[in-house]
């Protein structure tokens, strides 16, 4: 075999072990990168994970201060209700009102609602049945009367209503 032949082949083998080097990186080069791109995606869908959990936080952060502003809105509402007609246009009871208004708006801007009760179908996930006969606690029973408001927070039962049932 001639030296000429030989540098061809040697050269011939050069090339193809390169080439095998050259696929062999490139397969690794594309198992890191997809290996980077799981671990980025993983850590971005963490960080939304975290997100949503701060925002739930912030959201409820303040509850139990919520539930004990409730019983005082709670007394608020039974006070309103025995204002005797003759001093209902006193300037300190508008001005009583007026103070009520503002802790339903406060408590609004904070998420909280008043579930619905009277002639409603009851729903024991958000009302308690307190009185009524076994039969008339099945859900879909109107209720009758409302003894103490519930309220929602952001769309979840912070207290439910008790009623009485039809």
């Amino acid at each position: 075999m001639t030296d000429n032949k030989k540098d061809q082949k040697d050269i011939k083998k050069r090339d193809d072990e390169l080439k095998n080097k050259i696929d062999e990186l490139e397969e690794l080069t594309e198992k890191y990168l997809n290996g980077w791109k799981r671990a980025r995606a993983d850590y971005q869908n963490r960080e939304k994970e975290i997100r949503k959990e701060k925002e739930k936080w912030m959201k409820f952060s303040n509850l139990q201060l919520i539930k004990e502003l409730l019983y005082i809105l709670d007394s608020f509402n039974h006070s309103l209700k025995q204002i005797p007609d003759d001093i209902k246009d006193n300037d300190w009871v508008k001005g009583m009102i007026q103070i009520h208004n503002q802790l339903v708006q406060f408590l609004k801007g904070q998420g909280v609602e008043r579930i619905k009760t009277v002639g409603k179908n009851f729903d024991p996930n958000f009302h308690e049945a307190i009185e009524g006969d076994k039969n008339s606690q099945a859900q879909g029973s109107k209720i009758k009367k409302e003894v103490q408001a519930g309220y929602v927070m952001h769309g979840k039962v912070i207290r439910p209503a008790k009623v009485i049932l039809e």
